[in-house]
């Protein structure tokens, strides 16, 4: 009894099978199951493509700024940078080197000249009254 109770249930199995409509149904539910992975899969690869294009840009600043810093750790290791220093920082010269100082002239220096005050002018309005007065 059971075997002829197992032919008739797989006989209305395939006889299903055979009805376009559910077979159509059956094709649909399977793709969409098939569907939700790859989608899924998908998404997290685009996600993963534009972090990586993230992190790249980010490198190339980094890798910049790297280059800048070396240039100028190259600057301050220089013998220029040392010079330069020494003349600002503590007043040194060169040998057979002359240095001219320019000291500003005070209220008493320009009122014992018989010229008015430059002192409100700015610095390259007294530097041009100083080369056209006669």
């Amino acid at each position: 009894m059971r075997s002829s109770y197992q032919t008739k249930k797989s006989k209305l199995f395939f006889s299903s099978l055979s009805k376009p409509k559910l077979l159509t149904l059956g094709f649909v539910v399977l793709i969409i199951l098939i569907s939700f992975p790859l989608v899924r899969n998908i998404r997290q690869r685009r996600e993963a493509s534009l972090e990586i294009q993230k992190l790249q840009a980010e490198i190339g600043r980094v890798e910049g700024q790297n280059k800048d810093l070396n240039n100028l750790i190259g600057y301050l290791q220089s013998e220029q940078f040392a010079e330069e220093q020494a003349r600002l920082n503590l007043n040194l010269k060169k040998p057979g080197e002359k240095v001219l100082v320019i000291k500003e002239l005070g209220n008493t220096a320009s009122s014992t000249s018989g010229e008015g005050d430059d002192s409100g002018l700015s610095n390259w309005r007294r530097w041009l009254n100083y080369f056209l007065k006669k």
